[in-house]
């Protein structure tokens, strides 16, 4: 059991989870549970749902060429500091159909989700936009945290790793590339697609009236990170997509069933 007298309580917005096919495990990513019109979903990206690149819908194992058709997630129950480990969710139906859901816009829009049902009298949720939500202005050099794990590192084994970086592109301008996106630098890992994403303050900030408010701690969610920009395996680009929360709101409006395009564009 963990010690919770110092938890932040955006470190218990990001889950662990893991992907499986076959009974096996094939990769490993970020999630986060959102309430929504009174029912909870567990979000990620495209990718992680689906195992397969969103530009070239290849699959990302490329040893074995499998994807995923379950997920494994670790929860919090309701005492904070005790979870459990084994929570699998089932992502295609006897008959290969995918259970999870994604933006109406497609795969070019790198969120999915899927219902999680029966739990909430057990577990405990927190939806990372249920955080204590600040006006923090978002504008270049603004900080932002996104929160994963990173080669499935964790401490004590469900809470994240806070992975600094800093909004990297005018977020005025609101298509960047034509999506919905927030540009981060960061160094970020493997393991943290998913990744809710924050501005966070300790002790003050900059409001959206341009005053700085003193000795006030707390944070605004901004989206769900899903890995870096220019395409997955970009080793020298430290540049990450945040996709924006409003994007996240419009998925789990319309819930479009999860799919593959056969091509899409290139990277």
């Amino acid at each position: 059991m963990a010690s919770t007298s110092n938890i932040q309580p955006e470190s218990v917005t990001a889950l662990p989870v893991k992907l499986l096919a076959n009974g096996k495990v094939i990769s490993t990513a970020t999630a986060s549970v959102f309430e929504y019109a009174d029912r909870y979903f567990l979000v990620s990206n495209w990718h992680v749902f689906s195992g397969r690149d969103c530009y070239t819908s290849k699959p990302l194992d490329t040893k074995n060429g499998v994807c995923p058709d379950e997920i494994e997630v670790m929860l919090h129950r309701q005492k904070l500091g005790v979870y459990t480990r084994e929570n699998r969710i089932r992502l295609m139906d006897s008959d290969g159909r995918f259970l999870w859901f994604q933006h109406e816009k497609g795969q070019e829009i790198d969120l999915a989700g899927i219902e999680v049902v029966g739990a909430e009298s057990e577990f405990k949720f927190w939806p990372p936009d249920q955080t204590k939500q600040l006006p923090i202005r978002i504008s270049c050099g603004v900080d932002t945290f996104m929160l994963g794990f990173p080669e499935n590192v964790a401490a004590q084994d469900i809470f994240p790793i806070w992975k600094r970086g800093t909004i990297a592109a005018e977020p005025s301008i609101d298509r960047l590339d034509q999506l919905p996106i927030y540009l981060v630098d960061a160094a970020t890992g493997k393991g943290m697609s998913g990744s809710p994403t924050f501005a966070y303050s300790a002790n003050g900030y900059i409001d959206e009236e341009n005053n700085y408010q003193f000795g006030v701690s707390g944070s605004r969610f901004l989206g769900i990170y899903s890995g870096r920009y220019g395409g997955i395996g970009e080793a020298n680009l430290t540049m990450g997509r945040v996709w924006k929360a409003e994007v996240v709101y419009e998925m789990l409006d319309k819930r479009s069933p999860g799919k593959v395009a056969k091509s899409q564009r290139s990277k």
